[in-house]
């Protein structure tokens, strides 16, 4: 297959999958879709982040990563597919994980990073857990953006709720070409008020096990997030986040700060 085609490809399958209906099962009230990543929806979710300070220039990036869901019911849960596609502009030098952790070479590098599709069992219940396995293909436009090419790795993860609060994370190790192997954190911590709004950590946190030993190799935000889910006519939920993360004693070339925006446009049960 052509390498330009590979990520229209990826998504055809994704859009398939996408329009799988689903069976009767417990309910998902507006906050728990938009704020639960094991919660069963179907539908599509986006996140753009902004890195000042990244490369070698001390330059701003940008990565925008499309993210479509769906699932089927299964005895006890649901089977869960989703994907990321990363679009980006890196700046040189810039290391901006988890989608591609290698610095980029000498000039910005504006395209498509590597497509990463994942499947996993999803348990039902206010204690949801889940565990499976998450692949990538190489459909990097620029080798600047590259990240593991090639690759594969588990993913698991544990959510539930107490009153307003939301708690509990996932965690994906990806092995890849050239020695790859990268691990991606993802808290979920979030206080939800009156009428959709809510506040909470929305920072990834990110480990490459293969930088050399004498270099940085975490990447730890620390910031905030704010942001309102809202029930649409049409039975979907629509959500959106904005928040700030400060970065400190990252790798090399990864920025000093982060602005993240997210909108969910999804469909539960």
């Amino acid at each position: 297959m052509n390498k330009s085609m590979q990520p229209a490809a990826a998504w055809a399958v994704a859009a398939v999958l996408a329009s799988v209906s689903s069976g009767p099962a417990t309910a998902c009230d507006v906050t728990c879709l938009a704020l639960d990543p094991l919660a069963a929806a179907r539908g599509a979710t986006t996140e753009t982040t902004f890195t000042f300070g990244s490369g070698t220039g001390d330059n701003t990036s940008a990565e925008f990563i499309l993210r479509p869901r769906a699932y089927l019911d299964m005895t006890g849960g649901q089977f869960a597919f989703s994907g990321d596609l990363p679009i980006a502009t890196a700046a040189a030098g810039a290391v901006l994980p988890p989608s591609y952790p290698d610095a980029n070479g000498g000039q910005r590098a504006t395209g498509t990073g590597d497509l990463v599709v994942r499947a996993a069992y999803v348990s039902e219940g206010s204690l949801r857990w889940t565990t499976g396995l998450a692949f990538t293909a190489p459909t990097n436009s620029k080798s600047g953006l590259s990240g593991p090419g090639w690759g594969a790795g588990v993913t698991l993860g544990l959510t539930g709720r107490s009153g307003r609060l939301t708690w509990g994370g996932t965690l994906e190790q990806i092995w890849g070409e050239d020695g790859h192997q990268e691990l991606s954190v993802r808290p979920v911590l979030f206080y939800s008020f009156e009428n959709g709004w809510y506040t909470g950590y929305d920072g990834v946190i990110a480990y490459d096990w293969s930088a050399p030993e004498d270099t940085n190799a975490g990447l730890f935000p620390a910031g905030l997030s704010v942001g309102r889910a809202m029930p649409l006519s049409s039975g979907r939920v629509m959500d959106f986040r904005v928040g700030y993360y400060a970065l400190q004693n990252g790798p090399e070339g990864s920025g000093d700060g982060q602005l993240r925006f997210g909108f969910s446009l999804l469909r539960g049960r």
